[in-house]
């Protein structure tokens, strides 16, 4: 897997380093999805002089390349990171106690109507979470009393 890694960053004109290959082994040895800190966490000690910062950016260019995937995009200060690999899924996001599970469903990349001027704008990737609560905190009744709408939508669009 890292010899495809190692292309696709030299297509964009970077490399493999130590610390991206230490980046990645963390994310696919972590039985859960991971947070930026805890990565860091863990390679302070292989790697004493790096920063939150390198971890973040590092991550930040798996994600943009299709070998991690963020979860939790609408909170950047509690985003999680896992290993993609080969199976493309996105998650349910507890908006209470922030509990994530994976959806296979992807509803894909849909027709978009761009703007007068955008044509030819060409999609590379997408994004897809679902936001709600889990079934401890619908049991639990600690769900916020106001439901969440979806922010942008105007006039039913």
């Amino acid at each position: 897997m890292l010899p495809a890694i190692d292309q696709e960053l030299k297509a964009l004109g970077l490399r493999l380093t130590p610390q991206r290959s230490h980046i990645l082994a963390v994310l696919k040895a972590a039985e859960r999805p991971i947070s930026a800190y805890d990565i860091y966490s863990q390679l302070k000690s292989t790697f004493p002089h790096i920063s939150i910062d390198t971890v973040y950016r590092n991550l930040t260019m798996f994600t943009t390349i299709g070998v991690a995937l963020q979860i939790n995009l609408q909170n950047a200060a509690s985003a999680l990171f896992e290993y993609q690999g080969e199976r493309h899924h996105h998650h349910a996001v507890c908006i209470r106690c922030g509990k994530n599970v994976c959806v296979e469903a992807c509803p894909g990349v849909p027709e978009v109507k761009y703007p007068e001027g955008e044509q030819g704008f060409q999609v590379t990737g997408h994004a897809f979470e679902l936001y709600g609560f889990c079934a401890e905190c619908q049991r639990q009744g600690t769900y916020p009393a106001r439901q969440r709408t979806d922010r942008g939508r105007k006039n039913g669009q």
